[in-house]
């Protein structure tokens, strides 16, 4: 799976492009799944670690030619307040 770690302004996010073959899985994913799924990826310690995902995806309005579809990382144990 590829992806992107962009970071500014004192936050990082994990970017995943549709070009993936697994992206369109990863969208397929029940809303908890796709929560696991963030957390285990946001992870510092045993993950990528990050503040958040963002998925890119392609538009359907002809002015923009993408669309972003953000996650941040959801709270839990050991994640800042």
């Amino acid at each position: 799976m590829k992806f992107f770690k962009m970071h500014g302004t004192g936050n990082d996010f994990i970017l995943f492009h549709p070009i993936d073959p697994v992206f369109s899985s990863l969208m397929r994913r029940k809303n908890d799944a796709m929560a696991r799924l963030i957390k285990r990826l946001c992870d510092r310690k045993f993950g990528i670690g990050s503040d958040g995902v963002i998925f890119v995806l392609k538009s359907n309005n002809p002015k923009w030619s993408n669309n972003i579809l953000p996650f941040p990382r959801p709270a839990g144990r050991g994640s800042p307040p």
